[in-house]
């Protein structure tokens, strides 16, 4: 029965694909705290680090991604009507060049954002890489959407009210 359950085991790990799972992630290296007892048994040595200190920093780090998606909708939008003036002026050139700004201005913030993003991550005090990763992933992903699409969703949804369709 034992050999079994062992080879059916297996056979469940290589299928749902969790064969190289570990059960105990372990600490980062790079995650600072206080040794204390573990609350389980009361012996063993554990890093912990204060669950309100986390949470600001979670709440610093998140209120930087909202002002940077801010900052990139608004200097986006902002660049979109400078060259919808121009354009009506009759200065083609101009608003030419101003498109250009737009689409280097994209991989400028990308460049910025995924410096912060790390710096942030790693000021988040993460204890495990999971959690790191995770973190870090959502934040690139974030502002990388926002950043990419912004020009994307501006003319599908909101050109034809403010500009028309020419």
């Amino acid at each position: 029965f034992y050999e079994r359950w062992k080879r059916a085991e297996v056979h469940w790990r290589m299928l749902w694909g969790v064969e190289n799972l570990h059960e105990v992630e372990s600490i980062r290296p790079q995650f600072t705290g206080s040794w204390e007892n573990s609350p389980l048994d009361n012996l063993t040595r554990v890093k912990v680090y204060p669950m309100s200190l986390h949470f600001l920093r979670r709440l610093f780090a998140t209120t930087c991604n909202i002002v940077f998606d801010a900052w990139i909708l608004t200097s986006t939008l902002g660049l979109y009507a400078w060259h919808t003036r121009l354009k009506t002026a009759g200065r083609n050139q101009d608003a030419y060049l101003v498109t250009l700004l737009i689409a280097t201005l994209m991989q400028v913030y990308n460049l910025i954002w995924l410096r912060v993003a790390v710096w942030l991550s790693d000021f988040e005090n993460w204890e495990t890489s999971t959690e790191y990763y995770e973190a870090l992933v959502w934040k690139i992903f974030n502002c990388m959407f926002m950043n990419s699409f912004c020009s994307l969703f501006y003319v599908a949804f909101f050109k034809h009210f403010l500009v028309g369709c020419g």
